[in-house]
């Protein structure tokens, strides 16, 4: 399959979204696995631990049996891990698409999980300088945020250090960066409509009364939610990608093709 295109001459708002759903149609199958394996079941064993670890916690205060943190913690644990993961692999998926190839799940997986620890150290870094630029000034914190937010993609494709990750992914966005800023707030304000607009529905059906975390509707609540989740990391994991390979080939003419030929 032959997917390679012209070489862009600016950054176009329209190429990057019917390029970002581009590769999300082309490899939705690989792309909903990874989303159901590595979000929604994580988020449904959080959901689970955390439940029970409130009645646990009752029960204690109550004298009748220990409090059991270490099922929320270890759920916690998996849950950050598998988007690390999650993450690593579809940065794989979608460098492979844009070579013409199609990647397995597995194969996804084995290669991505060397970029766990980068990853976390990446995320960490990056909420640690957003909430300081954050608590000085709103617009700084954007600006930051939107400089840096290549950094995941430049770590797993360009294998570099955090350092050099993020000093690179400021020089990709550098000159683009209201441009990405505006997709960024399109992209929060379509997801937060859709929030916003589950929790009222799920509210009238009763799913936030105190009485009601017996109900059908807590549990489809409970399920739906994750699956949002899941379609929310698809959509900004493949953005990040296809705005990564536009600006490498506005500013240094490198195809995607080009890119891609890393994983060989």
């Amino acid at each position: 399959m032959d997917i390679s295109v012209a070489r862009p001459q600016r950054f176009d708002i329209g190429d990057v979204v019917s390029g970002t759903f581009g590769l999300i149609r082309r490899n939705a199958v690989i792309f909903l696995l990874l989303g159901l394996l590595l979000t929604v079941l994580p988020t449904l064993l959080y959901t689970w631990a955390a439940l029970h670890a409130t009645n646990w916690m009752t029960m204690a205060i109550k004298g009748y049996a220990p409090p059991r943190w270490y099922w929320i913690l270890s759920s916690l644990a998996l849950n950050i891990a598998a988007y690390l993961l999650q993450q690593a692999a579809m940065v794989r998926v979608a460098m492979a698409d844009l070579d013409g190839r199609r990647s397995s799940i597995g194969e996804c997986l084995s290669g991505s999980l060397r970029f766990i620890l980068p990853l976390l150290v990446v995320g960490i870094s990056f909420w640690i300088i957003f909430s300081i630029a954050f608590l000085l000034l709103i617009v700084p914190a954007l600006i930051f945020a939107a400089s840096y937010s290549l950094a995941v993609p430049v770590t797993v494709i360009e294998r570099v250090g955090v350092s050099k990750a993020f000093s690179r992914s400021a020089a990709l966005t550098r000159g683009h960066l209201w441009s990405i800023f505006a997709l960024f707030v399109v992209f929060f304000i379509a997801f937060y409509v859709v929030e916003i607009a589950l929790a009222g529905l799920f509210r009238g059906f009763g799913v936030f009364h105190p009485r009601g975390i017996n109900t059908p509707a807590t549990f489809t609540f409970i399920i739906i939610s994750p699956l949002i989740q899941m379609v929310s990391n698809v959509i900004s994991q493949a953005g990040l990608v296809t705005i990564y390979n536009h600006l490498r080939a506005i500013k240094e003419g490198i195809v995607p093709q080009s890119v891609a030929s890393v994983f060989d």
